[in-house]
């Protein structure tokens, strides 16, 4: 076996470029494919982590609507009991002339719910009908979003209502009709 020279050998084994260079092809890594892709992912990442943020704060908006109106609905619910309860006109009980409500008396029911789950606004819009036996509630207020507001183009804010009824139970005679009236504190 004849020695090769150190010059010569160096010219035989020449260095490969490195792994997915454009010459690359021409001498192709030892596993006999070319992975050119190497890379492209990274690209991604950024749309991918900005989609799911953005996925997120349409979440947590309408989490906080969802909440809102929850939280009105109950308010709503507590009313009507309380006015259909405290709303109670006891004279004429007394006399003989069925659950009838008293204006006053009712408003001032929902007034207290509404002091006391901090729902004291001028955004809220509470309106209460008397229907015989039947109290009616009905609200309404805007709910700001969070995240939609640094969307430009974007509504900031949604209303959302809810409505419920409280029956006086075990009342005899026609009932009240009272008009509808607003309720502020």
């Amino acid at each position: 076996m004849t020695a090769v020279p150190q010059a010569e050998h160096a010219k035989r084994v020449q260095r490969r470029p490195p792994y997915g260079g454009p010459e690359s092809c021409l001498h192709p890594p030892r596993g006999g494919h070319v992975n050119r892709d190497i890379g492209s992912v990274l690209m991604l990442m950024p749309a991918a982590v900005l989609i799911v943020i953005l996925l997120g704060s349409i979440a947590v908006d309408f989490a906080v609507v969802f909440l809102a109106q929850r939280d009105l609905g109950t308010a709503a619910s507590a009313a009507a009991n309380d006015a259909a309860t405290y709303g109670l006109d006891e004279a004429a009980y007394r006399r003989g002339d069925g659950y009838q409500f008293r204006q006053d008396q009712v408003a001032t029911a929902v007034r207290a719910v509404l002091q006391s789950r901090g729902l004291c606004d001028n955004r809220i819009t509470t309106t209460v009908r008397v229907d015989g036996i039947t109290v009616i509630v009905a609200m309404e207020r805007p709910v700001d979003y969070i995240f939609a507001k640094a969307i430009p183009g974007v509504n900031h804010s949604t209303r959302v209502a809810a409505t419920e009824r409280a029956r006086a139970a075990g009342s005899n005679g026609p009932g009240s009709t009272l008009s509808a009236f607003n309720v502020s504190c």
